[in-house]
């Protein structure tokens, strides 16, 4: 027993005077030395420090200046400033084990270029946290500039990522971060990892294209959660900009990620990309639920407000929106903008294939209509199977159309409608409800008409228009019609009644050659079906009458007669030259009477005299045999005769002169 009590004592001296001689040691130029011997046990490679800093009033801690790193081709793996280390005294150095209570490293510096020599196990590095001050990170997607690192229970091994290295709370802090091309200013994430698909970030923030950014987030397994995010002051100039973020989204919706944003706040922020600009916007989103399509949201809302903007070179300013988003629908509680020198409000709600309105309001636009707009809107409403609108009010609209073919402008436009149904089928029409239309002033084609106005009304498909008024500068036009849709036929029928109306309507609007001033009276009515062009053809019918008053010739009787003949100044004897005759010559026209029975139209004679030109003209339509259709015309001018016949696609002209010849 007196044998095992010295040779304990003599243990205990030899333990105390070893470690008197490394604390020793630990004061001396023999400090950096004698620690990299003490570690090769732990690691095949080589370090080395300049110099060691100890007190023995801080018996744990350790102070590394200049440390460095190097793998056995004496290439310099790694370098810091500082490395301070507080030892865990509760740990075994015998288990082969780094175990710390914290460690700090002062700009501490990478080499890609080296990398770590083990031929045997590694024994891991474990800290209670790990701080990194001053760091840098240079690759070619990230760089990183004095960075602040902090990281509980940390623990290294070889070959595995960062993000599975530690537990528990975490702080990242740069002053700079570029990314993609893309830089990030004042970087914070200061959060909790439980495991390597479970985080929180508690707070966040940076500045990125002279925005504010801050926010929470939290991942669980592949759902992240946008607890709240805040952007203050953005300004996107390029699409450039948001591309590779575009990109970084779409590679996480391929990975299977989802995200659920509680709330987004957007405030006064800009963007000006290809075909749209928004000035000074905020916007607020909740509810959200990436990457689901508009009408998959199970409940989500969105508020939007700016002061100016511009979509397809449309500017407008105002805008304002209220949105609320649930499965298979969206509904816009409030919207209103100002464009087009006027201002629009609705509400209502949208599917996938239908647009039910509940109120639309627009006064005061004013819109030059270009080429091809009707292309356009149907190109637009092609989707929709469904469209309604409760109130309808529409109030002084100036709109011009820039058609080659059939230009028209109409000043002050005034619509009232009530329980409208637009479209159905993808058919646009009134297939309900009661509408009616007037307007100031109207010009279509060159024609001009004044306050004219239409009223019309629909109940489940059965169209009638109850009346339609056009008056013209000294005349007036008015008819009624109607248009079965619920019947498979579709049946239809106007009437027509027209009082001192000006013939310019005639080559104006119907493409007629009537080179005539005068006013007309008439009354025309048609009835058939409309399915296709097929049943129109087989059971059309109906009559025109029209009577002439005043009539006058806008050119030469002779211009006429060439016109008639096809043929200009054509060489003929000097005895057979028409005479010259004035510009504007009365001429008189027997009233016009044309007949339609089951698609076959009848011109009958249709007699016209104006000085030494007379001519009569019939003709009958087959609309469903297009080579039965002929027009015959017959004239003379002076003693010269001509015969001209259409049929089909074929235009004779027989002319003889006043000696009898052909010509």
């Amino acid at each position: 027993m007196r044998l095992f009590g010295k040779l304990l004592a003599t243990v205990v001296i030899l333990l105390l005077l070893a470690a008197t001689l490394v604390i020793t040691l630990l004061h001396t130029q023999w400090a950096a030395p004698m620690l990299a011997h003490l570690s090769r046990p732990f690691t095949d490679n080589h370090w080395q420090a300049v110099h060691v800093n100890y007190q023995l009033s801080d018996p744990w801690h350790v102070e590394l200046i200049a440390p460095s790193l190097t793998d056995n081709q004496g290439c310099q793996v790694a370098h810091a400033d500082v490395l301070s280390l507080w030892f865990n005294p509760l740990a075994s150095l015998h288990q082969k084990q780094w175990a710390f209570d914290s460690l700090l490293l002062d700009n501490p510096q990478l080499n890609p270029r080296c990398q770590i020599d083990q031929t045997g196990p590694t024994p891991p590095i474990v800290s209670a946290r790990l701080a990194i001050r001053n760091g840098q990170w240079h690759s070619d997607d990230l760089t990183v500039a004095n960075a602040e690192l902090e990281l509980d229970n940390w623990q290294w091994q070889p070959n595995i990522p960062l993000w599975q290295m530690f537990s528990g709370r975490f702080r990242l802090a740069a002053s700079e971060l570029l990314w993609q091309r893309q830089v990030f200013r004042n970087f914070l994430l200061d959060g909790n990892l439980t495991s390597p698909d479970h985080w929180q970030i508690n707070g966040g923030s940076l500045q990125w294209q002279h925005a504010d950014i801050s926010g929470k987030v939290a991942r669980q397994a592949d759902l992240v959660t946008i607890e709240e995010l805040v952007v203050s002051g953005l300004q996107l100039q390029s699409r450039s900009d948001i591309d590779p973020l575009s990109q970084q989204l779409e590679q996480y919706s391929a990975d299977g990620l989802e995200t659920t944003i509680n709330r987004l706040d957007i405030l006064d922020s800009s963007l000006e990309l290809d075909n749209i600009t928004i000035n000074h916007a905020n916007l607020s989103v909740t509810g959200w639920q990436w990457p689901r399509p508009l009408f998959e949201q199970p409940l989500a809302t969105l508020s939007f407000g700016a002061e100016s903007g511009q979509w397809q070179q449309l500017p407008f300013t105002a805008p304002l929106a209220k949105l609320r988003f649930s499965p298979g629908q969206i509904s816009l509680e409030a919207g209103s903008l100002s464009l087009l020198d006027g201002f629009v409000r609705a509400n209502g709600t949208a599917t996938p294939d239908s647009l039910i309105i509940d109120q639309l309001s627009a006064n005061g636009l004013r819109a030059f209509l270009p080429a091809g707009w009707q292309n356009t809107l149907q190109t637009a409403i092609a989707p929709l199977k469904e469209v309604r609108v409760a109130e309808l009010d529409i109030g002084h609209w100036e709109l011009t159309a820039a058609d080659d073919t059939s230009p028209w402008q109409v000043k002050g436009l005034n619509a009232n409608g009530h329980d409208l149904q637009l479209i159905r089928g993808h058919r646009p029409w009134l297939w309900q409800g009661s509408l009616t239309l007037s307007t100031g002033f109207a010009v279509f084609n060159q024609i001009s008409l004044n306050e004219p106005y239409l009223e019309m009304q629909s109940h489940n498909g059965k169209w009638q228009l109850t009346q339609a008024i056009m008056p013209f500068e000294k005349g007036l036009l008015e008819g009624k019609g109607e248009i079965d849709l619920s019947r498979e036929a579709r049946p239809w029928q106007v009437e027509l009644e027209g009082d001192s109306l000006p013939t310019a309507i005639l080559p104006q609007w119907f493409a007629l050659p009537f080179p005539m001033e005068g006013e007309v009276d008439m009354t025309a009515n048609a009835s058939g079906l409309g399915l296709d062009y097929t049943t129109l053809s087989h059971s059309m019918g109906g009559s025109v009458n029209a009577s002439f008053r005043n009539m006058k010739l806008t050119q030469t009787a002779q211009q006429l007669w060439q016109h008639f003949a096809k043929k200009q100044a054509e060489a003929t004897p000097v005895d057979s030259q028409p005479a010259e005759h004035p510009a504007v010559a009365p001429a008189t026209l027997s009233p016009l009477h044309i007949s339609s029975k089951r698609g076959q139209l009848v011109l009958h004679p249709w007699q016209l005299e104006a000085g030494p030109l007379k001519a009569i003209a019939d003709g009958k339509w087959d609309m469903a045999t297009p080579a039965a259709q002929h027009i015959e015309l017959n004239a003379t001018f002076d003693c010269q005769q001509l015969s001209r016949r259409w049929q089909a696609a074929q235009d004779t002209v027989a002319l003889s002169s006043c000696r009898g010849n052909s010509i």
